[in-house]
């Protein structure tokens, strides 16, 4: 199996690092290539500073999207090498202003045209100017929602609470919870075929969701009903248990599941919880 294909979107965070690493290090060996002492994670501090000549490292970390503290070390190390100095502001005595030194300059010289070069081979990475064109636009947006929290928000409004239990229900008693649920749960699980086995998700004691499942050896499964309160949907419940009423019955991964009520949130969920299925016929 393809570990990233398996993954899919959740190793997005580790491809892009890598890929980051990557395309730094093949950058690295440009400048080492050519004898030019150089760092690729110099670059946005020299390409602001040729563009707007000083600017304050507030301004810097602005423009880079990085904290102030990330842009005060990586100045710190720059002073250091003597490639950057700091300078009153001419409008603001109390102010500093990041400026490059003589040597800084000459280095600056030396990499300019290097970028440009960059920039004339980058399309070979994608074959094509528009196919860059695109991923950079795609980039961009993609940076934009997650600066917007969008991922995150949507993840946990649909991460299941820590204090839901999922399990087998005991039909054989009778349980007042369960039946404040049956209830609540539009007549779904009044009449059910026998031998039929639940599985149902509670928390704090209030039975919220169920399932019921029919086994028939020579027929495969029957999915026979699922029902989760309002209250408590979008947060995977019935996915959770579908999948542990299957781990329960040991099926296979070729099982066939036959689902009694061919509505279309119901198929969503089986192909959510990657599960083989089959609408049962019309009776």
């Amino acid at each position: 199996m393809n570990f990233y294909k398996a993954a899919g979107g959740l190793i997005l965070g580790t491809r892009l690092k890598r890929l980051s690493d990557r395309f730094l290090q093949e950058v690295g060996q440009i400048y080492q290539e050519l004898e030019i002492e150089f760092e690729p994670s110099w670059f946005p501090v020299f390409f602001l500073l040729r563009e707007k000549g000083s600017l304050s490292m507030t301004d810097i970390a602005a423009a880079m999207d990085v904290s102030h503290s990330a842009i005060s070390q990586m100045i710190s190390s720059l002073r250091k090498k003597e490639l950057i100095q700091l300078v009153e502001d001419s409008q603001d005595a109390r102010r500093k202003k990041v400026s490059l030194t003589q040597l800084g300059d000459n280095l600056l010289q030396k990499v300019t045209p290097i970028w440009h070069s960059m920039q004339l081979a980058m399309p070979t990475l994608w074959e094509t100017e528009d196919r860059q064109t695109q991923f950079m636009e795609e980039l961009g947006a993609l940076e934009e929602r997650l600066s917007q929290k969008v991922f995150s928000t949507k993840t946990l409004a649909l991460v299941p609470e820590v204090d839901f239990e999922v399990k087998r229900w005991d039909t054989s008693k009778f349980d007042p919870a369960f039946e404040v649920f049956k209830g609540e749960s539009e007549g779904r699980f009044h009449q059910l075929p026998e031998g039929a086995q639940i599985w149902v998700t509670m928390t704090k004691g209030q039975v919220v969701g169920a399932l019921a499942i029919l086994p028939n050896s020579a027929a495969g499964l029957h999915l026979w009903q699922v029902f989760v309160q309002a209250d408590y949907r979008r947060k995977g419940l019935a996915t959770s248990m579908i999948k542990e009423a299957l781990l329960a019955l040991n099926t296979r991964p070729n099982t066939i599941l036959k689902v009694e009520d061919p509505q279309l949130p119901l198929i969503q969920l089986l192909i959510k919880a990657k599960v083989t299925f089959t609408v049962a016929p019309n009776k």
